[in-house]
């Protein structure tokens, strides 16, 4: 796993990136001193396994000890995770999450970044209607939405 940080009085951004496993311990307790808002974007997290989530679990809830902290960019594997373990969230806001499309007449496969507020924010589902760009016909999303959303409602 890697980590990156940027880091401001008032804010700091965390990029992940990578697998988050039994390995990830020593990076996750290198973050200390955390801004009032800390932003963590998951975009390239490819895989999270269950030693992984007591490590995740277990850094989250010291870092937001007086803080918010807003998860972005969760990438598929993560909103899995927020579905499976509702600890794995704790108590940050999610900012956006990346979903998988499929083109039923083409094959194609997408992804796009879906935002908390516009698409899924306080429980109402409001799903874009989207154009494959290889064939402009109709996508379809990989997983049910109240399936995909299940850590939202």
């Amino acid at each position: 796993m890697s980590l990156s940080i940027t880091k401001s009085p008032t804010l700091d951004r965390l990029v992940l990136a990578g697998v988050i496993d039994e390995n990830a311990q020593p990076t996750l307790e290198a973050v200390k001193d955390v801004a009032p808002v800390c932003t963590i974007n998951m975009r390239a997290v490819e895989e999270v396994n269950s030693c992984g989530i007591r490590e995740w679990v277990t850094f989250l809830k010291r870092i937001e000890v007086g803080r918010k902290i807003v998860l972005e960019e969760c990438s598929p594997e993560i909103v899995d995770q927020m579905n499976l373990v509702r600890s794995f969230r704790s108590k940050a806001e999610i900012a956006s999450v990346w979903r998988e499309y499929a083109c039923a007449s083409c094959g194609e496969q997408e992804s796009h970044l879906l935002d908390a507020k516009t698409h899924f924010g306080g429980g109402d589902l409001r799903m874009p209607a989207l154009a494959c760009r290889k064939c402009a016909q109709a996508l379809e999303p990989a997983v049910e939405d109240d399936e995909y959303f299940r850590f939202s409602l």
